[in-house]
């Protein structure tokens, strides 16, 4: 009998509750520009498509704005890989799935990428995302892309804002 009150007064002791933990880890990250990060987004010679402080930019390749109610291709929307505005490398040992989506987040005008993997399939992004798995963009797969803006019924006083998003993650 008393053996079994030694156990209950060990098992009490051993379960003391806490409110709080906190654990601290360094983290060291090597952060490179646009061209030679892992997800490597290299301009390819088209006018108004080019690398601003180490980024990816798209701009209106003169001063002067573009035209209402038009549309604007950077690059082969066709086939990307004939004039590719610009281009998606895995500079990584590794493969990756990678999703790209573009997003307009003006009222109006729109933008469309559209992207011709290293397998010569050529896929459009409007509005969503298009994947890519590991096996597709493998280390050192390059995806070409080029770039629709549409400035249907933007004003003079209007501007068309949107994003592009390149997400690597493990397979």
């Amino acid at each position: 009998m008393l053996s079994g009150v030694g156990i209950v007064g060990a098992t009490t002791v051993g379960s003391i509750a806490y409110t709080n933990a906190t654990v601290s880890r360094d983290i060291t990250v090597d952060v490179d520009g646009d061209t030679s990060g892992i997800v490597g987004l290299n301009p390819q010679g088209v006018d108004g498509v080019t690398t601003t402080n180490g980024k990816l930019a798209i701009e209106t390749p003169s001063s002067n704005a573009l035209n209402r109610d038009a549309t604007f291709e950077y690059g082969d929307t066709g086939t990307p890989s004939n004039t590719p505005a610009f281009n998606i490398v895995n500079n990584d040992d590794t493969g990756y799935k990678l999703d790209v989506s573009a997003t307009t987040t003006s009222t109006n005008g729109a933008l469309k990428l559209y992207l011709e993997d290293p397998n010569g399939s050529t896929h459009t992004v409007d509005g969503g995302t298009q994947s890519f798995d590991s096996s597709v963009w493998s280390s050192g797969a390059i995806i070409n892309a080029a770039v629709e803006l549409d400035t249907t019924d933007l004003t003079s006083t209007d501007t068309l804002e949107a994003t592009m998003e390149f997400i690597a993650s493990s397979p």
